[in-house]
């Protein structure tokens, strides 16, 4: 197993509060809608216990957990993420596997516009290259903490990589 980058109690304290955030949005949304945990848990095929772990902070969910609870509270999947938006608008439902390759294809933008290889972001992420093709490749179900790493490696906001609503590859912040 490759070691994590070095910096990583800071980035662990970033997807902390991210956590945090997204378990905020997700009761937000669910009580919104008028429905229980239970409920919500019907509608996803999540454990209800995953669902009070996750609105809790608690839980490192993967992308596809993240898209079936977006896809059930009619958001898109990138707006349980944004903590930069007020009112999270309702979005139509598209398949899972079409979300994951156009996070993809983000992903691989964001990398080149910063002219790094594969190699050089596992290097400065901790994720192993692999993965990180994987992801590129629109095939990688990643957790929610690897998707915090990559969006710090690239300079981005997590929601960035994720909202393929926006056109051209999302752009990095200034340093």
């Amino acid at each position: 197993m490759r070691p994590r980058a070095e910096g990583t109690h800071r980035d662990s304290a970033l997807f902390e509060r991210q956590a945090g955030a997204l378990g905020q949005r997700v009761r937000a949304a669910r009580t919104a809608h008028g429905w229980s945990q239970q409920n919500l848990s019907n509608r996803t095929e999540i454990d209800r216990a995953n669902i009070s772990r996750i609105e809790g902070g608690k839980q490192n969910i993967t992308l596809e957990v993240l898209w079936r609870l977006a896809n059930a509270l009619q958001l898109h999947w990138a707006d349980l993420l944004d903590d930069r938006i007020g009112e999270t608008p309702r979005t139509p439902r598209r398949p899972f596997k079409t979300h994951l390759s156009a996070f993809g294809v983000r992903a691989c933008a964001a990398r080149a516009l910063l002219r790094l290889s594969q190699q050089a972001l596992a290097d400065q992420t901790g994720i192993g290259r692999s993965t990180i093709s994987g992801i590129e490749d629109g095939t990688q179900n990643i957790t929610l903490e690897t998707l915090s790493r990559l969006a710090t490696g690239l300079h981005l906001h997590w929601a960035d990589l994720l909202d393929d609503r926006r056109t051209g590859p999302p752009r990095p912040a200034p340093r």
